[in-house]
């Protein structure tokens, strides 16, 4: 599964995403844990179709600036 996000990262923000989570309590500041960085629309993401995939975008300093999620679909 590729996730591909819309719009643009701001200035050198990064993307990063956890399988098998939900943005439920995130919070803007936070520092995430257990995320990984990502490339939108390049990166192979490792899901079954159906479980849920939270992605933030962080800082310079590691903190999360905007949340976002999706199903996965398998092989999509």
């Amino acid at each position: 599964t590729k996730v591909t996000v819309s719009g643009t990262v701001s200035g050198s923000n990064k993307l990063m995403y956890k399988v098998k989570a939900t943005n439920d309590g995130l919070k803007v500041g936070a520092k995430p844990v257990g995320y990984t960085q990502f490339t939108s629309g390049s990166t192979e993401i490792v899901a079954a179709t159906g479980t849920p995939i939270s992605v933030v975008e962080v800082n310079t300093a590691g903190r999360i600036v905007s949340t976002g999620s999706v199903l996965s679909v398998a092989g999509a």
